[in-house]
């Protein structure tokens, strides 16, 4: 039989890193997302008008829901229904511009 103060003890639990810690890395890291985004975003914000090739189709499209009709089934248009759906509700919201689009 051994004796059970020759057993040796578990080693302490090793402290956790602090709350602000862990809350400091977020900001950090919501920050960074944050100036990526705009970063990529930049060159369309920064230029007059809707740069993109696809715009003419979706803001048509958000323009025809607007007014009652459908997409695909009143206007031909093979672009994702979200952008469609998405542009008329930032329209309804903010007003029909190209700027509350950007």
């Amino acid at each position: 039989m051994t004796d059970p103060s020759e057993t040796p003890m578990p080693a302490p639990p090793a402290p956790a890193a602090p709350r602000w810690r862990a809350s400091a890395l977020d900001a950090v890291a919501l920050l960074l997302l944050a100036g990526l985004a705009l970063w990529l975003r930049w060159p369309a914000l920064s230029t007059e008008g809707f740069h993109n090739e696809d715009a003419a189709g979706i803001t048509y499209n958000a323009d025809l829901l607007l007014r009652g009709l459908v997409p695909y089934l009143d206007d031909l248009e093979w672009k994702a229904p979200g952008s469609f759906y998405l542009s008329a509700l930032v329209w309804s919201v903010f007003g029909r511009s190209i700027v509350a689009l950007q």
